[in-house]
């Protein structure tokens, strides 16, 4: 007799789990847009290149993640958010911080910056699709 574990969440969570990652989608768009418009074809070096690189340093650090975090409950997703959200904020800082120390106002800042928001926003993403899919009944092959 097979177990299947599913996981309870509000239609509220569900769409919240949902949207974070459509809307963090729509804005890497839109940021692109920008870029393209403002910086035109070297948009891709300065933010594209960061963008694809931090998509797969994400992927390696949710392999990480799920090997070392167990997240059964929605509050859980919840907490570990907040302190990804503070992680990458200090880091952002951080960035900042290296701009004013070494006066660099050029495009190594701009891809820094990219690179730590592409990481957040799509480590986020997927652990939001990894979670909804847990709430969703998958059916046991039948013998």
């Amino acid at each position: 007799m097979e177990v299947i574990l599913l996981v309870t969440v509000t239609t509220f969570q569900k769409m919240e789990l949902i949207l974070i990652p459509a809307i963090f989608l729509f804005s890497q768009v839109l940021i692109l847009v920008f870029g393209f418009s403002i910086i035109g074809e070297e948009a891709w070096i300065i933010m594209g290149i960061p963008m694809m690189l931090g998509a797969i340093l994400s992927a390696i650090f949710l392999i990480f993640i799920l090997n070392y975090v167990q997240i059964e409950e929605f509050r859980q997703l919840e907490i570990f958010f907040r302190v990804l959200t503070i992680l990458g904020g200090i880091v952002i800082i951080l960035i900042l911080v290296i701009q004013i120390f070494l006066y660099e106002t050029g495009y190594f800042i701009f891809s820094l910056q990219a690179l730590a928001i592409s990481v957040i926003g799509d480590v986020m993403s997927m652990l939001c699709i990894l979670f909804l899919k847990k709430t969703f009944p998958t059916q046991g092959l039948s013998e």
